[in-house]
């Protein structure tokens, strides 16, 4: 069991909260008066918030949740913390007892590879799973910028996304709207299998969460795409 400490910088009255990402981590809970050790689920610690809602405000409910899901990528932890520093593994064969062994061999990340390797859609889901249940966050490399490729990834609990050959500023927002919810995309809502993948926040909370939580990544891999960087897309996490 690893245990993670992390303290929640809204909490400002004196206790000091801390969470972390989902199983196999170990989250402790600390405050004046209490001390229990996890595993604590997402709902068990809004119940901890809530206990005083009157004092903390409602919102507080929203910013803890949010945290917890970005917490919980640990790409996109390392990317905004900025350390410099993020191991990852690449898996281009199929079977989630593999998944599940590099993932738990140190890294980050693993990134399920659709588009060279040789892994299908239902054995992806089955890996995005294996590896999010070991604390380490599941990549997926889509085939192509096709809007159901990307709905495909998400759905299925990928923390985030590469995606290969876009050439235009226009590719790039074409990627924008498929991978995020409205407003600033049309991704559609309804897979019962993504809210897995961050320790089992409700469906609610993952919708209003995912378009900060998630990493969308484009590959630049042409004179064209090289020439055309610039230009951008509102709302690209990262290339």
């Amino acid at each position: 069991m690893v245990k993670v400490f992390w303290q929640h910088p809204a909490m400002t009255d004196g206790h000091l909260q801390t969470f972390c990402a989902p199983p196999p981590y170990q989250l402790y809970w600390i405050n004046s008066s209490i001390e229990e050790r996890g595993p604590i689920s997402p709902s068990t610690i809004l119940s901890r918030v809530n206990w005083n809602e009157e004092r903390r405000g409602p919102e507080q409910t929203t910013i803890v949740m949010a945290s917890i899901m970005q917490n919980a990528n640990r790409l996109r932890k390392a990317l905004h913390s900025h350390s410099g520093v993020s191991f990852g593994a690449w898996q281009m064969l199929p079977g989630s007892n593999l998944s599940r062994t590099i993932a738990r061999t140190g890294y980050d990340w693993v990134c399920v590879d659709c588009e060279h390797g040789n892994i299908a859609d239902d054995q992806m889901h089955e890996s995005v799973a294996a590896i999010a249940s070991c604390g380490v966050s599941p990549i997926v490399r889509i085939a192509a910028n096709e809007g159901w490729m990307v709905k495909r990834a998400l759905d299925s609990g990928a923390h985030g996304i590469v995606v290969p050959l876009l050439y235009t500023a226009e590719d790039a927002r074409k990627l924008v709207q498929s991978a995020k919810f409205p407003p600033l995309g049309q991704r559609g809502y309804g897979s019962p299998f993504s809210m897995g993948a961050f320790g089992g926040p409700s469906g609610l909370d993952y919708l209003q969460h995912a378009n900060e939580t998630l990493v969308t990544i484009v590959q630049i891999e042409t004179r064209e795409a090289f020439e055309n960087v610039s230009t951008g897309a509102d709302g690209r996490e990262g290339c």
